[in-house]
């Protein structure tokens, strides 16, 4: 697992230390670790007063020994502050020996940053973008910064293109590549990037560089003084969901496997049953027991055959999928909770819990239904979505899967974890179902919630980057088993 930090973790820091040393000597100590990669990593051994000597792409003749140019993209906070105290470090220290160009990408530039470069930069607009692109050996990526929302704008969107054409070229992202939003697992719109430099710890966004799908590097840490506590937030790892997978030994048989009993759906919605058996026997359960709506019993024996529609033996719970208007009579999540087994609490159940419940509940809200939970807006969660995962763990006990674009685990003790990324496609009516299947085959095997959840989020999630979408979430369910031994034979 990766430790990684929330913004507003970084900010606070960030105020502590521009208190002792005030915010400019701060941005310049952020500035000379962007140069310090420029130097170290593109130009060799440049020492104030050399000549730039040729990095990676070596060279010889008298035209290749013009100094090298390197393209600024600053915007107008302090990401692109940081740019033009790197800018304007590179002038004063080595001259004419490089040729510093700098495109306002969003016309403003932070004043302090523009006094320090002043009128000895090449400042250039869109019209010639194309060109300074093309002749430029490095691009710095100071557009947007960690307190940005995700996307590009136009501007931006035709310099990617014109990156995305380009071979040879070294882009380095300060903090993280502009596109991405700090605190989100989510896939946005970004520019690449081969190196990151971030300041005084990872973010969610710039430990994504694990992950194939995204078109970035290495990811450097700059300390630049900043205290900032214990990591309480964790970033997961192909080779951690591997390591977690619970695979049989030659000794299990179905009931050391576990044995999932499935509470869900309804005449309402029969396919939310169907969809979160599916998603257990899939996922590898020693045996799923269906104690739902008679309505739901037909469609499973031509579905997913396998599934025992009698009582018996349980070891972890999967409840409130489809339940819509559930009558009074049947089963309650409280009911549910109070046999202290295992239990994933989802949609309809999630409504009905009890002020407490107990450390192996797990729930699986999505931003709505958390929303609810914590009597506050959908907007409330989303512009903070790990505080508000926090709060809901806190408040009920229990573990909490937040699905959506952007998913996370907490534990009640205030641990945060950061599924692997997924995009969006996975965001469609019964994929939520699927995937409280598939946590009851984690739970039932033995698994604590917070690996349950993390591992299930994970799986979905990898799965929408190795195939073809749209496609529907019984397709997913089919497809986990590939899924799961891809992973395995990649992590090992």
């Amino acid at each position: 697992m990766i430790p990684v930090y929330s913004v507003s973790e970084i900010r606070k820091a960030e105020a502590e230390r521009i208190a002792q040393i005030g915010g400019e000597a701060l941005m310049r100590q952020a500035a000379d670790a962007v140069v310090d990669q420029i130097l170290l990593n593109y130009f060799e051994h440049v020492s104030p007063g050399d000549s730039p000597r040729r990095g990676r792409s070596g060279g010889g003749s008298a035209k290749e020994q013009q100094p090298d140019r390197i393209l600024f993209v600053v915007g107008s906070g302090n990401n692109g502050g940081d740019a033009l105290y790197a800018a304007a470090k590179i002038l004063d220290t080595y001259g004419n020996r490089f040729q510093v160009c700098i495109w306002p990408c969003q016309g403003k530039m932070h004043a302090g940053g523009q006094a320090a470069v002043g009128d000895r930069a090449t400042f250039i607009g869109l019209r010639d973008l194309q060109c300074y692109v093309e002749h430029s050996r490095v691009i710095v990526d100071g557009a947007f910064g960690i307190g940005a929302r995700g996307g590009l704008t136009t501007e931006l969107k035709h310099l990617k293109r014109l990156l995305d054409h380009e071979t040879g070229k070294t882009v380095i992202a300060i903090d993280q590549p502009s596109g991405y939003v700090a605190d989100s697992a989510a896939s946005y719109e970004s520019l690449p990037a081969h190196e990151i430099v971030t300041f005084g710890g990872r973010k969610i966004s710039s430990g994504a560089d694990l992950d194939e799908s995204k078109d970035y590097g290495d990811v450097r840490v700059a300390k630049i003084g900043l205290a900032l506590p214990k990591p309480t937030i964790f970033l997961a790892e192909k080779q951690d969901i591997a390591d977690l997978w619970p695979v049989p030994t030659p000794d299990c048989d179905k009931y050391a496997r576990g044995v999932v009993g499935v509470d869900t759906g309804s005449a309402q919605y029969p396919g939310a049953a169907v969809l979160g058996c599916l998603g257990a026997v899939y996922s590898g359960a020693g045996m799923v027991r269906y104690l739902g709506a008679a309505p739901v019993r037909a469609a499973l024996l031509t579905t997913a055959p396998s599934v025992v529609q009698n009582r018996g033996r349980v070891d972890a719970w999967v409840i409130g999928s489809g339940w819509g208007d559930r009558p009074r009579e049947l089963p309650s999540a409280m009911d549910y909770l109070e046999s202290e087994l295992p239990v994933v609490v989802d949609a309809g159940a999630i409504d009905q819990m009890p002020p407490q419940a107990h450390e192996s509940a797990l729930l699986t809200p999505h931003y709505g239904e958390l929303a609810r939970l914590l009597g506050a807006s959908r907007k409330e969660v989303a512009a903070d979505p790990i505080e508000s995962v926090r709060r809901a763990a806190a408040q009920t006990g229990a573990t909490v899967l937040l699905k959506g674009g952007s998913q996370y685990v907490a534990r009640p003790d205030g641990q945060v974890y950061v599924p692997l990324h997924s995009n969006s496609w996975a965001g469609q009516a019964g994929a939520g179902d699927a995937l409280a299947g598939v946590c009851g085959t984690l739970l039932a095997a033995g698994l604590e919630p917070w690996q349950a959840g993390l591992l299930a989020a994970s799986i979905q999630a990898f799965d929408t980057k190795l195939h073809a979408n749209p496609r529907p979430p019984e397709e997913f369910c089919r497809a986990i088993p590939g899924v799961v031994d891809r992973l395995l034979r990649e992590s090992d």
